[in-house]
This record gives structure tokens, C-alpha cells and sequence, in this order.
């Protein structure tokens, strides 16, 4: 009888470059020249925190999307825990909408003194198709494409490693939503990729970006406390 022969999937390999900031093309375009065969390596990483927004009422206005109480106290222990580890962050970014901008602010109680900047570009949207489908989002081609586009930006523009001229670890903090980040997680094939990504708790995902040559770190921040049920 005829045999059947089963073709093994194609396996993409890595792109060191995935960023743009791979230490040797880094090199070359900021002195123009790897003669010396050397390539300079940052030791020091990039510590991207981010958080999902507590748990809120649903509503069709983005406005009356408010946090429930448990979302605030979800939010306020996540702040004291934060605060509790003591990292030096340098820069809060949160998403524009009611239930991002209510979370940072029981956040920022906890971080005096840490600068915050709002995002358009850290905003819910479907980068693709919902599956399975969610009977109260559906979101149109042209939504789909739209979001998309503006969640790849915010991946270039937040997530990459150190620059060449970074000396020490810094510690951002992203208070978004679950798609947002975890496009940020997934993307090029980050590892840990589905922790920190539920729809359904205030998570803390941390993924930890050096220049040496390893794979990012990707882990999740328990927060006691912050079990929450269906909003």
C-alpha cells in the first residue's frame, strides 16, 4: 500500500533584530563601523510592568465604564505591592480610557513622585478575530484593521530593549488592557506568552528586555487579593 509522507510545519527561525536594537546592527549604526569584530553588549534591561485595569461595570459609553469597588481595591493592592517592591520606576504609561485612567490613579497613591503619561495608543481594541467570539463585541473588518495598526505601534514604540547608551535597569509601568499587553507578550514569540493575559483578574505581567544574547523574561506578579468574579 502507498505510504504517506507527513510534511513537518515550517519552523521561522529567531530574529535577533526583531526590535531594531540587535547589539550588532546597533553597533554599526551608531559608529558606522565593526571593524574591531567586537560587539558592545548592555548588561543592564528594560522592565516593562504591565497591568490590567480592576474590574469595572460594563456600559456602551466608554465614560460610564467605571471601576466597581472591587476594581478599586484590586487596583490600590496591586499600588501598595508595587510600592512594597521597591523597584525605582521612571515612568507610568496608561491607556486614556475611564477604567485604565481610575486604575492608574489608585496606582499613582502608592508611587508619589513617579511621572504618569496618558496613551491613545495603549487603548482596548481586537488586533484580530475574538475566538470564540464575544456576543457583545463584534468588532468589523475595518475596526479589526484599524486597532491593529495602532496596538503594532504601541508594540514598537514601548516594547524593545535598552538603547546602546542605557547604563542601569530602568522599571516602566503599563496599566492597560488585556489585549493590549498581550499582544505585547506574544508578539515575536516572547516566552510565557499566556501568563498575565486574563480577562478576567486585574493581572501583573513583567517582561524583563536585555541586549545579551537570551530570550526575554516573561513572568506574572501575583497580588494577593485580587480575585475578582465576572463584571
Amino acid at each position: 500500500c502507498a505510504q504517506t509522507t507527513t510534511i513537518p510545519p515550517k519552523v521561522t527561525p529567531w530574529d535577533w533584530n526583531w526590535d531594531g536594537r540587535h547589539p550588532q546592527s546597533s553597533v554599526v549604526q551608531a559608529t558606522g563601523d565593526n571593524s574591531d569584530g567586537q560587539l558592545k553588549r548592555n548588561t543592564c534591561s528594560r522592565h516593562l510592568i504591565f497591568i490590567r485595569h480592576g474590574q469595572y461595570h460594563y456600559a456602551e459609553s466608554d465614560e460610564e465604564c467605571r471601576l466597581t469597588q472591587l476594581g478599586r481595591e484590586q487596583l490600590d493592592l496591586t499600588g501598595l505591592r508595587l510600592k512594597h517592591l521597591k523597584f525605582p520606576y521612571s515612568i507610568v504609561h496608561y491607556s486614556t480610557m475611564t477604567r485604565a485612567v481610575e486604575s492608574t490613579e489608585e496606582v499613582l497613591k502608592h508611587l508619589p513622585g513617579v511621572k504618569a503619561i496618558p496613551s491613545d495608543l495603549l487603548r482596548e481594541g481586537a488586533p484580530y478575530p475574538l475566538e470564540p467570539p464575544l456576543p457583545y463585541y463584534r468588532p468589523t473588518a475595518e475596526e479589526l484593521k484599524r486597532d491593529g495598526d495602532r496596538i503594532e505601534t504601541a508594540f514598537k514604540s514601548f516594547v524593545h530593549r535598552p538603547d546602546c547608551g542605557q547604563t542601569r535597569d530602568t522599571y516602566e509601568i503599563f496599566i492597560c488592557h488585556a489585549n493590549s499587553f498581550a499582544v505585547g507578550n506574544k508578539r515575536k514569540s516572547l516566552p510565557a506568552a499566556g501568563i498575565g493575559t486574563s480577562k478576567s483578574t486585574p493581572v501583573v505581567s513583567i517582561l524583563s528586555l536585555t541586549s545579551l544574547r537570551r530570550l526575554p523574561f516573561a513572568g506574572a506578579l501575583l497580588v494577593s487579593g485580587t480575585k475578582t468574579h465576572s463584571a
